[in-house]
């Protein structure tokens, strides 16, 4: 593993960063060892830049990054042949900044154990199957089973991750007594569904618009993701990682928003017991859940092309 910076930063934080890492991966992610080429630091308005560019340097640049409603600090990034894995990770500056030597802040090892996890997931995958994604005939299939791919790899990491943190991590509760801490879904689930339905609409018309095929698709798959299934996903993981805690999880659940009841739930609920499988199988389900999970997203957009109009 290489650790490229591409920012001005401390040459004590290079060391611990590297020290930090290390201990992840010999703790929790040693599959990773083998693809992790590279770890790379950037000025924090450069990750979405630096991505697309290891994208188009390595031949993966069919796939273009864009970052989503929330900003970013650190990005894993798995780059597929016929014969290998490759992995990346692109850091942010200010994430790199805050590591101490006496202590590493829970947000900073959070964002850095959760990339780990995906690389691990990654080769563990590679390892299984050969492949990430299995190919399709058809540009909007293969784009919806990169999603179910996506997905999964999401609620395995989330899960996962929350898992560890508490093990990692103590708070005092009310009563003084130390207590493990417990991460929950960092994002406003409501806002993003009670937005997603102006997105798809945005989706639709770019569709009607363009005469590109595949750039329509792309717009309206990344509405889809980035506003009603990705946020599911992670606010699913977290709640199932502390499904057994005697602590309430502190932000509203998906049923509060209108549009989720009328036109996600139905779909969600299939795909959220596919996820499920998937974790509790380790990893044994996921071919059948690639398969339902695209079903129940293209489904989805069926029911929703009618439902907005």
């Amino acid at each position: 593993m290489i650790i490229r910076i591409c920012c001005q930063i401390p040459k004590d934080k290079h060391h611990l960063l590297d020290g930090v890492l290390k201990h992840l991966i010999a703790l929790y992610c040693v599959d990773s060892k083998r693809y992790l080429e590279q770890v790379i630091v950037v000025p924090d308005d450069c990750i979405e830049q630096e991505v697309n560019l290891i994208l188009q340097e390595t031949g993966g640049g069919a796939t273009k990054y864009a970052a989503g409603p929330h900003q970013t600090k650190a990005v894993a990034i798995p780059v597929e042949s016929y014969s290998a894995l490759r992995c990346f990770i692109v850091l942010g500056q200010s994430l790199v900044e805050q590591i101490e030597p006496e202590q590493v802040p829970y947000e900073v090892m959070s964002s850095l154990l959760e990339e780990l996890l995906h690389v691990n997931f990654y080769a563990v995958v590679w390892q299984y199957y050969g492949r990430l994604c299995p190919p399709s005939a058809s540009f909007s299939q293969q784009a919806l089973l990169k999603i179910a791919a996506f997905l999964i790899d999401e609620y395995m990491v989330e899960r996962s991750k929350a898992l560890i943190m508490s093990d990692m991590y103590y708070v005092a509760d009310d009563k003084g007594y130390s207590a493990p801490l417990r991460l929950w879904y960092g994002g406003d689930l409501i806002a993003l569904l009670e937005k997603a339905p102006f997105k798809l609409r945005e989706a639709f018309l770019i569709r009607k618009k363009t005469s590109s095929a595949e750039d329509a698709c792309c717009a309206l798959l990344a509405a889809t993701n980035r506003y009603v299934f990705e946020p599911l996903t992670r606010d699913a993981a977290f709640r199932a990682a502390h499904s057994d805690s005697d602590e309430e999880c502190p932000t509203p659940t998906a049923n509060q928003s209108r549009f989720y009841r009328e036109h996600v739930s139905i779909h969600w609920h299939l795909i959220q017991s596919e996820l499920e499988a998937v974790y509790d199988t380790n990893w044994g389900q996921r071919e059948q859940a690639l398969n339902c999970i695209t079903g129940s997203l293209k489904a989805f957009l069926e029911d929703i092309e009618s439902g907005l109009q």
